[in-house]
């Protein structure tokens, strides 16, 4: 397996590979959080070689398996011991839509909203799905920018019931229905699966109750939307999902959108992590990232055998030495 690490400073570009030690982690996120990648160099192997590398916050860096590019960013944070040992900590663009900012969107589509938002900003754009839905007048006061484009997202997905994933990939952001996401690999308890847990909840992003409300400024009252499932409300209790509305929305966009919210929250949340080992037969599972999703297959699962397609919520790829393990984050419950 052939890792590259190289760091742009300046228009220099430095290979670092040689100075790396212990484990390189890459970790993407299927939403609101940039991908990572973490690793540590040894100041005294660049000592011994009479080499001088000068790495700064800020400066590029690309990491490479196999010459395949899968990773692009910038860095962000160095910490040094006594024992000279840098770690350095980098993230790809998303990171800069930490920032905040205010917008006034009015007849625009998500993809119009990454658009407009990617230009602002100076970042760089890769293939951005169509949405097509004309999403209402909406105003954004001093929000974080990567939330005014998950929440556009979002109520673009409760109106068509389509799933979208924005990541940055390798450099580009990119926009993506599911669809577009799956992977032809298959883990299996068989074979390259070595630990998992399975966890089921309704504390977690399950609601069965969606109370919406928009504000009249002229009367001081509040027009409230509900819509409910009584028969969960029986078994789970009131878990409300409860949120202010734009003054733009009418009223037939806001009832539409409390069925919408409620139809895609009112369920078992399902979450699967593993441990994923032994992966030289697989050809570019380095690519692997999340929003991607998977077939998994488990033997003697609770009461019988599990195979299912799963959504990756979070994917941590180990590499080490001549070795590449995965940690896996799985969202059963939407495919």
């Amino acid at each position: 397996m052939n890792l590259q690490i190289l760091v742009n400073n300046n228009n220099k570009i430095f290979n670092i590979t040689p100075f790396v030690i212990d484990e390189i982690f890459l970790s993407s996120f299927r939403k609101n959080s940039p991908s990572t990648l973490e690793f540590s160099l040894a100041r005294t192997l660049l000592s011994q070689n009479d080499l001088s590398i000068n790495i700064q916050e800020g400066n590029s860096i690309t990491f490479s398996v196999n010459n395949n590019i899968i990773f692009k960013g910038f860095i962000f944070s160095k910490s040094r011991t006594k024992e000279h040992i840098i770690s350095i900590k980098c993230y790809d663009q998303i990171r800069y839509l930490q920032n905040k900012q205010s917008y006034t969107f009015i007849n625009k589509t998500a993809s119009d909203i990454i658009y407009s938002i990617s230009n602002d900003f100076n970042l760089s754009l890769g293939s951005i799905q169509n949405t097509n839905y004309i999403l209402p007048p909406l105003n954004f006061d001093n929000m974080r920018i990567l939330d005014i484009i998950m929440n556009v997202i979002d109520l673009t997905s409760y109106n068509n019931n389509q799933l979208y994933i924005f990541y940055d990939d390798v450099g580009k952001l990119t926009l993506k229905n599911l669809d577009d996401m799956y992977t032809p690999f298959v883990l299996s308890s068989d074979t390259n699966i070595t630990d998992f847990q399975h966890t089921s909840s309704i504390d977690n992003n399950v609601y069965n109750q969606v109370k919406l409300y928009k504000e009249d400024k002229k009367t001081g009252k509040k027009e409230i939307f509900i819509a409910k499932d009584d028969s969960n409300i029986n078994n789970w209790g009131v878990l409300q999902f409860y949120k202010k509305l734009d003054k733009n929305f009418n009223s037939a966009q806001a009832k539409k959108l409390s069925y919408d919210i409620l139809n895609l929250k009112n369920k078992l949340y399902q979450s699967l992590s593993i441990t994923v080992q032994n992966l030289q037969p697989f050809s570019n599972l380095e690519t692997l990232r999340a929003g991607n999703y998977i077939s998994v297959i488990l033997h003697s699962f609770v009461n019988g055998d599990f195979s299912k397609s799963c959504l990756i919520e979070k994917c941590t790829h180990i590499f080490s030495d001549n070795e590449h393990s995965l940690n896996l984050q799985l969202n059963g419950g939407l495919l």
